[in-house]
């Protein structure tokens, strides 16, 4: 017999049959006037029809009327039956899955979640919390703050591990979520395009498109590369720019800053894998690492006999047993580094740049720099063409990697320091006189 994993999560409702992924789906729907188009093709009109999309139904899983209810979509449990119905439909109609859950739902949104399922005739043998679901195949004993980011909102739980994987705690954080990231990023490309290529790209909607469509890869740019290029073909032109990567950092890191503020004391911080992906995250939270993308299917894969057929009704799960050998897919949640490892010459703090010399410069817990070691917590100095990094008793990371006493720092790296999390930048500036 197949199993089935479908983890509702809006980012990208994604389905595991057998360890394979058979379906991927961002929870969003567009309400034409006599069908209802979902997921990938309802993203790919989103700026089109803008008026026509709706994408907080799962987040907001309730029979509160829409403002445009039709007979067929009278409210957000009609949409959320629509876009599973389409999942479904593209994985093939399995007639069981266990479903994984975020830890925001509560009684009444698991019970309308059930009532849509039993109307598709998809048999639901669990319910599973999603962090339970992803620490349980790999997390060994500890206390844990997952962090896993959907559309409009980020579900912070604490987890505990020891012979049980036991979450304990779940909250949402609203205005920090996937959504809010992209419209910023595009709005940080569409700038850069007006400035460098003279194009307003959001002028119109079919060129507004064209960027929330290309925005993905030009985010995996910013992950590997120091600066992101930027290219629009748009009728029979090619408008060119070019973003520093910091820029898209930057982004990410405002609009996560209040999931900063929220995370718990003495506690090891995994994300999801989305969440992980997204350039300078992981820094940002430092100490982190991102979970495998396979985490939530891999921690049920030895469970999956141990939930109900569901006909006595169907559990809702918040612990399951701990994996008698975990091991975290991902050894550290480090920052892609340049391969070329050189000696920064400059570190960055926000939008100012510090020339980096033999004298230290001295990092303070509010993001601050200085030229003389009052308050400062740490220093940081080029000796014998490296630059060190000089720790005095304050939790430092680089790259999110615990650091100690002292550590060379390449360009690219990225420091973060003390509780407020401040973060600096190693970076190198290219002499253009020698090109």
């Amino acid at each position: 017999m197949s199993h089935n994993v479908i983890e509702l999560n809006d980012s990208g409702v994604r389905v595991t049959r057998d360890g394979v992924v058979v379906c991927v789906s961002p929870g969003i729907v567009l309400l034409a006037e006599r069908s209802v188009v979902c997921g990938v093709a309802a993203q790919a009109r989103a700026q089109l029809q803008p008026r026509d999309i709706y994408q907080h139904f799962w987040q907001q899983l309730n029979e509160v009327p829409l403002r445009d209810a039709r007979r067929f979509c009278r409210h957000h449990a009609d949409l959320a039956y629509h876009h599973l119905a389409s999942v479904l439909d593209a994985a093939g109609r399995p007639a069981t899955a266990l479903l994984v859950v975020p830890g925001h739902y509560d009684d009444a949104q698991l019970g309308l979640l059930l009532g849509i399922a039993q109307a598709l005739r998809l048999q639901v043998t669990g319910l599973i919390d999603s962090s339970v679901a992803q620490l349980a195949g790999c997390a060994p004993a500890g206390r844990y703050a997952v962090v896993d980011i959907h559309r409009h909102h980020v579900c912070l739980s604490t987890v505990e591990v020891n012979t049980q994987v036991t979450r304990v705690a779940s909250t949402a954080i609203e205005q920090a979520g996937l959504a809010r990231i992209e419209t910023a990023a595009v709005d940080l490309v569409a700038a850069a395009l007006l400035s460098q290529a003279h194009f307003d790209a959001l002028h119109e909607a079919h060129s507004a498109q064209l960027l929330h469509d290309q925005l993905p890869a030009w985010l995996q740019q910013a992950r590997q590369h120091r600066e992101v290029a930027v290219d629009i073909d748009y009728h029979g032109q090619r408008f060119s720019a070019r973003i520093a990567a910091r820029d898209f950092v930057h982004v990410v890191s405002m609009v996560l800053a209040t999931v900063c503020e929220r995370l718990p004391a003495n506690v090891q911080v995994l994300t999801s894998a989305a969440l992980g992906a997204l350039p300078g995250a992981l820094a940002l939270l430092a100490p982190a690492r991102a979970l495998s993308v396979d985490a939530a299917y891999r921690g049920l894969a030895a469970h999956h006999g141990t939930f109900i057929d569901g006909s006595n009704g169907v559990s809702y799960t918040l612990q399951l047993p701990a994996a008698p050998t975990p091991q975290f897919e991902i050894d550290s949640a480090t920052i892609t580094r340049h391969a070329a490892r050189r000696a920064p010459s400059h570190l960055l703090v926000g939008h100012d740049a510090y020339a980096l010399a033999a004298a230290p410069l001295y990092l303070k817990a509010n993001g601050g720099v200085a030229a003389t070691a009052d308050g400062a917590l740490c220093a940081l100095a080029l000796q014998d063409e490296q630059a060190v990094l000089r720790v005095h008793g304050v939790a430092a990371h680089i790259n999110g990697v615990p650091a100690a006493g002292a550590s060379v720092v390449c360009a690219g790296d990225h420091i973060t320091l003390g509780a407020g999390r401040a973060l600096f930048i190693a970076i190198a500036v290219a002499d253009t006189r020698a090109a």
